[in-house]
């Protein structure tokens, strides 16, 4: 498989690359889940998120996708009406890899980079974030 886009953050006023899926939990939960559609080797997963840890809350900012026949959808087609959507359905760790890669595997979910920033995120807010180094 083609190394794959990873969802995107803004942590702190800074953008990164998140090698988390905190849509996945979320999608996986509906009885009648949206079925998003491969646009390119690149995306299996179909979507694409934008994140953004504001006011200690995980919060989805931004989605592109596409669903059956390449039709382009956003946020609104999973939240209508939303802008931006606090993900109170994610509990876990979100992994922010950035620096020089020191080690680059299958794709970005794989790869070993001279930092990792993990911020724990539990019971609806962003509870401890810790920054090491490889």
């Amino acid at each position: 498989m083609c190394g794959q886009r990873t969802d995107n953050i803004i942590y702190q006023d800074t953008f990164y690359h998140l090698a988390t899926l905190p849509l996945d939990s979320y999608l996986k939960a509906l009885k009648d889940p949206l079925e998003f559609q491969s646009p390119d080797t690149g995306l299996q997963r179909g979507y694409e998120g934008t994140w953004e840890i504001r006011d200690n809350l995980l919060l989805l900012v931004e989605l592109d996708g596409c669903v059956y026949n390449y039709r382009k959808v956003d946020i609104h087609c999973l939240f209508p009406g939303e802008d931006t959507v606090f993900a109170n359905w994610f509990t876990g760790k979100l992994r922010i890899p950035f620096g020089f890669p020191i080690y680059q595997g299958g794709d970005y979910f794989q790869s070993i980079f001279d930092f990792e920033l993990t911020i724990k995120i539990e019971k609806d807010t962003s509870l401890a974030q810790e920054c090491k180094t490889q």
